[in-house]
């Protein structure tokens, strides 16, 4: 629910770029979450985070082997 396809976040990246007002996420899954971890503060974000770091890592590992 919160992975976006790349050209579609660059593309809304690009559109966001020099907005100072409104809109400050180039996907609203990343605005819903955000808004969740306001409304929800015992979510350990630190966790989250660690977890997410991690499995892009692996990820990034796991098609570096496979070249």
């Amino acid at each position: 629910m919160f992975s976006v396809d790349v050209n579609i976040y660059v593309k809304n990246i690009i559109k966001l770029l020099g907005n100072l007002n409104g809109v400050r996420s180039a996907y609203w899954g990343h605005s819903l979450s955000g808004a969740l971890i306001n409304i929800f503060p015992f979510v350990n974000t630190e966790k989250i985070l660690a977890e997410t770091g991690y499995d892009l890592a692996l990820s990034k590992q796991n098609k570096i082997k496979a070249i």
